[in-house]
């Protein structure tokens, strides 16, 4: 089966819902952005879709990752670009 290409406007809106998903794990939110994180839910049905899909496959990462006693322990060092 061929795999569908996604279009820019596709891949941003991904990038755009996984970049909400880790900013509203990872730290509270100002007022300011929470709003905007609203307006960007409501700008757009896929743009809710797209955050959905997100967070459910962060969720099945990170449990994919708690199940690995390897991979618990791995010492992840951020590259320098």
């Amino acid at each position: 089966m061929a795999r569908k290409r996604l279009t820019q406007a596709q891949r941003i809106r991904h990038r755009e819902a996984a970049d909400w998903v880790l900013r509203n794990r990872e730290t509270e939110l100002s007022s300011e952005d929470l709003q905007a994180f609203h307006q960007w839910l409501d700008r757009d049905p896929e743009n809710r879709r797209a955050y959905d899909a997100a967070q459910m496959l962060l969720g099945d990462a990170k449990s994919a990752i708690s199940s690995d006693p390897d991979l618990t322990v791995m010492d992840l060092k951020p590259t320098s670009r």
